[in-house]
């Protein structure tokens, strides 16, 4: 489960999300406190992660990819990539 925009019942609402997080005692800016702000933050976090893992692949000589797609009830494609390679001598890194 993770924070989404959709209503679709994957995940929570990032409104819903907002209303939690106060109700914890994390006031967030109204400047923040919306849909496009959740998308934007949304789309910088991916870019960097993929960065991130683009770097880290490239530099890497052997990498293993495994990819799998499912229909849920709804009939939402759901795509799960895992990825494996050697990191810094024996120690194999895997993630999903």
């Amino acid at each position: 489960m993770g924070i989404t925009n959709s209503h679709d019942g994957h995940g929570i609402s990032y409104q819903a999300a907002r209303l939690l997080e106060k109700k914890n005692g994390l006031d967030i800016s109204t400047t923040y406190a919306n849909d496009k702000s959740c998308n934007n933050f949304v789309a910088i976090i991916g870019e960097v992660m993929t960065e991130q893992l683009a770097s880290e692949v490239n530099q890497k000589k052997y990498i293993s990819v495994m990819i799998d797609g499912a229909t849920d009830a709804s009939g939402k494609e759901n795509d799960t990539v895992h990825r494996r390679y050697v990191k810094d001598g024996p120690k194999t890194l895997e993630s999903y």
